[in-house]
């Protein structure tokens, strides 16, 4: 029973954060999907694809924080304590991703609306990228020296 439960609180959580987020995106004026206007054809490598828009790095980041906080959800209620069941390092690292992926957003989201060249705004995110996770590695492996 328990575990049903803890199912069902996580899809809740899921649509409540994932349509949540995206309402807030939508207000602020952040696009999460780009519709084409028309049907175009992908080279998937091994099949061709026919799409019609794509997600942006803000709706990736929406899916990918719903998920994350519905997961942890789940096994918060499941185990029933609030740790989830989860070691010290294995909650580290989840606070990591969570803040690594939501500080790229919110230093990269800015840089679209640059309207710098396209090889510059790809040094940017790849400049962003690299930092943060040099700054987050460094952190997790000092955590991992000290606690030896």
């Amino acid at each position: 029973m328990r575990n049903a439960i803890a199912i069902v609180c996580s899809i809740l959580c899921f649509l409540t954060v994932y349509l949540g987020l995206g309402e807030i995106a939508d207000f602020l004026g952040v696009e999460t999907y780009v519709h084409f206007d028309e049907t175009i054809v992908v080279n998937r490598g091994m099949y061709d694809e026919e799409i019609e828009g794509d997600s942006t790095d803000v709706g990736m980041y929406v899916l990918f924080v719903a998920v994350m906080l519905s997961v942890r959800l789940y096994l918060w209620l499941k185990v029933g304590s609030i740790d989830g069941g989860m070691s010290q390092n294995a909650k580290q690292l989840w606070s990591y991703w969570f803040l690594g992926v939501s500080l790229y957003i919110l230093t990269t989201t800015p840089i679209y609306y640059l309207d710098l060249p396209f090889f510059l705004e790809l040094l940017l995110q790849l400049t962003v990228i690299i930092a943060i996770a040099a700054y987050f590695f460094a952190r997790y492996t000092r955590r991992i020296e000290d606690a030896e």
